[in-house]
């Protein structure tokens, strides 16, 4: 995969992370064989349970706002 193919898959990851932690209700279920729920879900659920976190992080990165904070760099 090339370095602008990994670049794209993460940050559509990471939206769905945020989208997931935004949303109203957040729902995780149980693997067939009884383990919790991968990673990706806890991350997910952890963010939609602090609030405060996941808005920092949409803020900083200029998604709500359209422009991007002066910390990051761009």
């Amino acid at each position: 995969m090339s370095p602008s193919e990994r670049h794209r898959v993460n940050r559509q990851a990471f939206v769905d992370l945020l989208l997931l932690a935004l949303s109203g209700r957040l729902f995780t279920c149980r693997r067939e064989d009884g383990r919790r729920p991968g990673g990706f879900s806890r991350l997910a659920v952890h963010l939609h349970q602090d609030r405060a976190v996941t808005g920092r992080l949409v803020n900083r990165d200029g998604l709500l706002s359209g422009s991007r904070s002066p910390d990051t760099g761009d």
